[in-house]
C-alpha cells in the first residue's frame, strides 16, 4: 500500500500518517514490510515520525520482530532506533535537555 503518494519521503505529516497506519497492525501482531525502494528522497524527521515513535507505544523486540525494512540504508534505520529507545526511556530528561538548549543555556 502506497501511504505516502509521492516518491520525497521528507515531511513530519507523511512520517506521522505512515506511523498512524502501521502501528495499529503492529499491535495486532502483524508484520509489515516498509519498502523505500521507490523513494528518491527519505529524511530522518520522516522515520522519526513513522517509525521513531512506535517505540513510544512499543517495545523493541515486538518492533524488530515484526517490522522489516527494504530499500533503505540499514545504518540510517539502526541510527533512528537508537535514539528513539534513548529518548523513550527517558523522555523528561530529553526535554529538559532540549528546553536548556533552546533557551541558550547550553
Amino acid at each position: 500500500v502506497d501511504v505516502i503518494g509521492s516518491p520525497f519521503c521528507v515531511s513530519v505529516a507523511d512520517g506521522l500518517r505512515l506511523h498512524d497506519q502501521i502501528l495499529p497492525q503492529l499491535q495486532q501482531q502483524r508484520h509489515i514490510v516498509l519498502s523505500f525502494t521507490k523513494a528518491n528522497t527519505v529524511v530522518t524527521a520522516f522515520l522519526n515520525a513513522s517509525y521513531g515513535k512506535l517505540f513510544g507505544s512499543l517495545t523493541p523486540q515486538i518492533i524488530e520482530n515484526q517490522l522489516q525494512f527494504e530499500g533503505i540504508d540499514t545504518d540510517l534505520v539502526r541510527r533512528i532506533k537508537d535514539k528513539a529507545i534513548s529518548y523513550y526511556q527517558s523522555p523528561a530528561q530529553h526535554q529538559m535537555a532540549w528546553d536548556s538548549v533552546t533557551r541558550g543555556e547550553g
